[in-house]
């Protein structure tokens, strides 16, 4: 009974931040507060000392970290060659290792504390958006349990992103549909020739 006990409270807890985070999704237009929210609800449910959160650069190849947390030292790059996380990114398949000593990739960030590492990919539609990874001091800290949990999170993040890029989208076709307009009321006040150059001239720039 107490061991059911316990399994219920930890899945209400899940509940709970899943909820929490799906009203900030709902709410947020800028998603970089979501992505700190995502990996605090991460690190605090796992117990973890260190966590990140990288989203893919799909122009240059590139992890581009956009959370991270315990580490004396704070990357902004790094490739998808690099480490558990880049193979996490390049396999789209979450890795769990419970003795780090034994990943030969494995990139030290903690100065030797960390023991075990969990990664699990963002994907939206069979597309990797990016990866949160989390570390322990604990050998085989993170169970399958925490895996799904920490997978279910990685659905929001991955929908925050998505949001995210249709919001740029749409801002970016009203600044266009805005500047064809008054090149448009430009060109039938000013008939002539240099005048209309102009006017496009500075569009084109704009």
């Amino acid at each position: 009974y107490a061991h059911t006990d316990m399994a219920l409270t930890r899945r209400v807890s899940q509940l709970a931040i899943l909820e929490s985070v799906g009203r900030e999704l709902s709410a947020a237009i800028n998603s970089e507060r979501l992505f700190e929210l995502i990996l605090n609800y991460a690190m605090e449910f796992t117990n973890s000392l260190w966590g990140e959160l990288a989203l893919v650069n799909a122009q240059n190849r590139l992890l581009e970290v956009k959370a991270a947390q315990g580490y004396s030292q704070q990357r902004k790059t790094f490739t998808i060659r690099d480490g558990i996380s880049g193979r996490t990114v390049a396999s789209q398949k979450a890795i769990n290792i419970g003795d780090v000593s034994t990943a030969p990739e494995f990139i030290d960030k903690t100065g030797g504390m960390a023991r075990s590492i969990l990664c699990i990919p963002l994907i939206h539609e069979e597309r990797v958006l990016g990866v949160i990874s989390l570390e322990s001091d604990r050998k085989d800290a993170y169970s399958s349990s925490d895996q799904a949990f920490i997978s279910q999170l990685a659905v929001q993040a991955a929908v925050a992103v998505v949001n995210a890029e249709l919001y740029s989208e749409t801002q970016r076709r009203l600044r266009e549909q805005s500047v064809l307009y008054l090149v448009g009321m430009q060109l039938v006040s000013s008939p002539e020739l240099d005048k209309v150059l102009q006017t496009v001239a500075r569009s084109i720039e704009a």
